[in-house]
């Protein structure tokens, strides 16, 4: 976004002309003056990450009571870097989190970005947690009018042309289901007030070239109500403005009443009905997906010994051979240097018809496995469109011989005759090798035909169905309901026929997701 340095207030509805005359006799007083004066804002902005978060125990215990009472994907609220509900239909993550403080006031808020179940809307969405007068914090989802890339070239002026709707999740909802507000429609209605505010740098001038001050966009929102109209089912009516405190006298007027939480277990208390302090947000975006960004980091790095002389190439030249061998091949890639820049290949290939390959690796450490799935020729006997649960054996087996240079980034490309191709991801190996799945099944897969064909038969027709007769868009997402049930740490991706386009694909609170890496 284009910002400038002096700051700018944007009203919403008003447009403010500025004085164009000159006072003449200042400016002599200060012509010589070569030094630019910065007003320092009286917000503090910080980024807080998942760390930081947790040692903040009244945000936590917040957040912990919007989790849905039945979500077994949640084991632990004190702990998890995700807070879902079922009902508001939305998680959070608590990975990038904006910390405000108004430190004339001492309000603090906290806003998180929302990732919705079912897009609803592209604009940017957060989660504000904000101090009150009782010490707890009042909650909202607010809605702004624009997505995030638009946010990224707005330039000054345009905010004022932007609408943010608030909505308070705090309140008592029984006062809309009684008497004649259960016929209206509300609203929650603010005056809304931009500013560009100099805020001191989280960094601090610890480098050259680090400024010790950054621009934030704050959004202050005053004097805000309900208010309410009639939508036309009832008959009659226009709007009906009514005063800040509306909200907790309309009905029975009992704002106190927990009897009927539709709210997501987030609480009754009115935000807005008897606290007049203002609202303070800035615009929480996170940034790009970490795990895509690595992935589109390594996809480009060379390989030195290789004619095919980058990663996606090499793929694309394994990926012509899936329906014209009856060997499984591929290769795998080992770190020229310590920052992983670049990678010398080595080829592989098992017997005809064979279902897995012996892979010699000797003292290499790798970074990179790639390896195909073959055509059998037979229906019945395809290899699987996804990852077999003997790839997925190979990487907890390279692990556990130290072979792979850095665990957190080692990634496992698939290309098959099925038309698909797949990247895995190690995100998190001390959940991969400590899994229940692990430790029953891969501890001693090499003593136990038995064993091996439990993990097979429960991978296949006893539990998950990954088949080689399923149909592709079956098997991924059986495969992403494995990795999820059996919390594996493993990061899956769907790519592109050249490999150069992915999206991360997930089975997460009973849904679906596809989040393309863009």
């Amino acid at each position: 976004m284009k910002k400038q340095k002096l700051k700018n207030y944007l009203k919403f509805g008003i447009l403010l002309f500025g004085i164009s005359s000159l006072i003449t006799s200042c400016e002599k007083d200060f012509e010589n003056n070569s030094f630019n004066t910065i007003e320092q804002s009286k917000f503090k902005i910080e980024v807080l990450d998942y760390k930081k978060i947790q040692s903040e125990n009244n945000i936590i215990e917040k957040l912990s009571s919007l989790n849905s009472k039945n979500t077994k994907e949640v084991q632990n609220s004190n702990t998890s870097r995700e807070f879902y509900n079922s009902n508001l239909g939305f998680s959070i993550n608590t990975d990038f989190v904006k910390h405000i403080e108004d430190t004339q006031t001492g309000i603090n808020s906290y806003s998180f970005q929302i990732e919705r179940d079912t897009l609803i809307t592209d604009n940017v969405e957060n989660l504000l947690l904000q101090s009150n007068s009782q010490g707890t914090y009042d909650a909202y989802i607010l809605e702004y009018g624009f997505t995030k890339e638009q946010f990224n070239s707005l330039i000054d002026g345009e905010l004022n042309n932007t609408t943010v709707k608030y909505t308070p999740i705090d309140f008592d909802t029984n006062v809309f289901n009684n008497g004649e507000l259960s016929k209206l429609v509300a609203e929650y209605n603010c005056i809304q007030v931009w500013s560009l505010e100099d805020v001191t740098n989280n960094e601090g001038n610890l480098v050259g070239d680090t400024p010790l001050y950054t621009e934030e966009w704050v959004l202050m929102a005053e004097n805000c109500g309900w208010s309410y109209y009639d939508d036309g089912s009832g008959g009659g009516g226009g709007p009906i403005d009514n005063d800040s405190n509306s909200g907790s006298q309309g009905g029975n007027g009992n704002s106190n009443n927990t009897d009927d939480d539709d709210n997501g277990g987030l609480g009754t208390s009115c935000r807005g009905c008897e606290d007049n302090d203002p609202i303070i947000a800035a615009p929480t975006i996170n940034p790009a997906d970490p795990d895509c960004t690595k992935l589109k980091n390594l996809i480009g790095k060379p390989v030195v010994n290789s004619t095919n002389n980058t990663v996606d190439k090499l793929l694309s030249y394994l990926s012509s051979f899936t329906s014209s061998t009856t060997k499984e091949r591929g290769y795998f890639l080992s770190p020229q240097d310590q920052i992983e820049s670049e990678f010398s290949a080595a080829y592989f290939e098992g017997d005809e018809n064979a279902d897995e390959v012996p892979v010699e690796i000797g003292t290499n450490l790798i970074s990179v496995l790639m390896h195909l799935h073959y055509n059998k020729e037979t229906e019945s006997k395809k290899q699987l469109s996804v990852f077999s649960v003997k790839d997925i054996y190979e990487m907890y087996l390279l692990i556990g011989t130290g072979h792979i240079f850095s665990p957190n980034t080692f990634t496992n490309f698939l290309t098959t005759e099925h038309g698909t191709n797949y990247a895995l991801q190690i995100n998190n190996s001390n959940a991969f090798v400590n899994s229940d799945f692990a430790i029953k099944y891969f501890t001693t897969w090499g003593f136990s035909k038995t064993i091996q064909d439990d993990a097979e038969n429960l991978y296949g027709e006893k539990k998950y169905n990954i088949l080689p007769y399923k149909t592709n868009g079956q098997n991924e997402l059986a495969f992403t309901k494995f990795l999820a049930n059996e919390n594996l740490g493993l990061t899956l991706f769907r790519a592109n026929d050249d490999f150069t386009e992915f999206t991360k694909i997930e089975y997460k609170n009973g849904i679906f997701k596809e989040t393309p890496c863009n």
